[in-house]
């Protein structure tokens, strides 16, 4: 349940990194998604490091 807390700070990061770097809507929105799927990828990754490394030792 904690990961739920995640959902609105990635949707909210990626949003303003978008903004921040574009003007058109269409490409905000565009390049939101392609970020929050890179966030979600990298946290993912970084989770799976970790369980791995906990079942090891």
């Amino acid at each position: 349940m904690v990961i739920l807390y995640s959902i609105p700070l990635i949707v909210a990061v990626s949003l303003v990194y978008s903004a921040s770097r574009y003007e058109p809507p269409v490409v905000i929105a565009t390049h939101a998604v392609k970020t929050a799927g890179w966030i979600v990828g990298l946290m993912g990754a970084i989770y799976l490091i970790l369980a791995a490394a906990t079942t090891l030792l």
